[in-house]
């Protein structure tokens, strides 16, 4: 293959954009900066338009994934939902399947994809970042920080944009011990940046949407950016986070004994302070495999 020069997305959420992760990684891969457009590389996820779901259903069709692309070079495949990666169909998968697929499929939760990897790369924040008003990069994310969440005077808060049942008991539950205040699109209090409501509460509830091994989205990094302790809900298989850095409700019984630990934490200056200053990641996240997989793949031998 000769060195590719375009790449193009598709099937991707709303709020992608290229510069923030794909292009500067591409750049590094290849030694300049490739350009948007069909042709060489193609991107493609797992959202549908709603004419597309439409018309499948009509078609009676059990197919809910994107079709992959038929004229491009080198096909990629990321996903942002919790489904498995139809690797037989694409060049390399990048998901949350920690299995590799007999080589084809790499391991890339949203928790990575939500650090700030290229920050020199770019003026001002990114605009994902303008909404959660707080970036870390992935230095910062495996670094103690100073516990500000200490000192905050009130209790816990949810951005809720899915009302998922478990997530919402998990509130009612927390609100028999204090109050829980709820922002978002699913309550009618959009906010314009979390972080801007979060610096005044000490937890922050921020439950994955499905429990599923290395199913772990940018819910618990949002929350931790915002200087608060995330009341997290996930599984964790790929072992990501230091398990002190956070209340993972999945690791109890029920919601009530979560309930009791969070209530004991909050009532423990000690306790609180160790949490709040801990660092969320195990070990800095890095790309490196991903690098040197695309440059096998991409890069002509010498």
């Amino acid at each position: 293959m000769t060195r590719p020069r375009r790449i193009a997305f598709d099937h991707f959420w709303s709020g992608l954009v290229p510069g923030n992760f794909y292009l500067p990684l591409l750049g590094e891969v290849l030694g300049e900066d490739p350009m948007l457009g069909p042709g060489d590389i193609t991107v493609t996820s797992v959202f549908l338009s709603a004419h597309e779901r439409l018309m499948r259903r009509l078609r009676r069709s059990r197919d809910l994934l994107p079709s992959p692309p038929r004229e491009s070079r080198y096909r990629i495949w990321h996903t942002g939902e919790n489904v498995r990666p139809p690797w037989a169909d694409y060049d390399l998968t990048l998901s949350f399947d920690l299995d590799d697929y007999g080589g084809r499929n790499l391991y890339l939760p949203l928790a990575v994809l939500a650090l700030d990897w290229f920050p020199e790369r770019r003026d001002g924040p990114r605009p994902d970042q303008r909404r959660v008003g707080a970036a870390l990069t992935p230095a910062q994310a495996a670094q103690p920080r100073e516990p500000v969440a200490v000192g905050r005077p009130r209790f816990a808060c949810a951005f809720i944009s899915n009302p998922e049942p478990r997530r919402l008991f998990a509130i009612e539950a927390l609100s028999r011990y204090a109050p829980v205040d709820v922002f978002g699109a699913a309550v009618g209090r959009p906010v314009p940046s979390k972080a801007e409501i979060a610096r005044d509460y000490r937890f922050v509830v921020c439950f994955e949407n499905d429990l599923y091994p290395g199913y772990v989205t940018e819910k618990a990094v949002e929350a931790y950016a915002t200087g608060a302790v995330p009341l997290w809900s996930g599984l964790d298989a790929g072992g990501l986070f230091r398990p002190e850095s956070l209340v993972n409700e999945a690791d109890f019984a029920s919601i009530s004994a979560w309930v009791e630990h969070v209530a004991d934490v909050d009532r423990s200056a000690t306790a609180l302070q160790a949490m709040a200053g801990s660092a969320l990641f195990r070990r800095p996240p890095d790309h490196s495999a991903i690098i040197a997989r695309l440059r096998a793949d991409l890069l002509p031998p010498h």
